[in-house]
């Protein structure tokens, strides 16, 4: 849950002994509830193949930040869309109208793992990733 602005009420008041004048605001709060619109779900893919991870809510506003983590190892991979130091360079995010998708190009067995995305500690939301090697077909004679 988080805590948006629903109305902004502004005062005026003059102090004459001073001669300054002041602006008052007082803020309104409300929480507001997100509510999952697509979950990511668990994936089993061949190397090499590119991987979609999406995660969607609604009244995902500016001030929200989806963080995106890889649980094998445990490492924090991307804040919105904003790639932190250390994460995989084949990995990148794409913006949604109502979140984010994690984007694994040519996926590697190495990528295999659990994968989480979070919204400000709300909720989070995990998925397993399987990348199997390509298989090689052996003729017998």
């Amino acid at each position: 849950m988080k805590t948006t602005f629903l109305s902004v009420t502004r005062t005026y008041q003059h102090d004459y002994r001073k001669n300054k004048s002041f602006i008052h605001f007082l803020f309104l709060c409300k929480p507001v509830e997100h509510e999952w619109l697509v979950e990511p779900e668990n994936q089993t893919v061949t190397q090499g193949s590119t991987v979609s991870i999406t995660c969607d809510v609604t009244n995902l506003g500016e001030d929200d930040v989806m963080v995106w983590t890889s649980r094998n190892p445990d490492m924090t991979l991307f804040f919105n869309q904003h790639k932190i130091d250390g994460a995989p360079g084949h990995y990148s995010v794409e913006s949604r109208d109502n979140g984010y998708t994690l984007v694994i190009s040519g996926a590697q067995v190495r990528d295999s793992g659990d994968f989480e995305c979070d919204v400000r500690g709300w909720q989070a939301r995990s998925m397993t990733l399987l990348v199997v090697g390509k298989s090689t077909l052996i003729d017998t004679i």
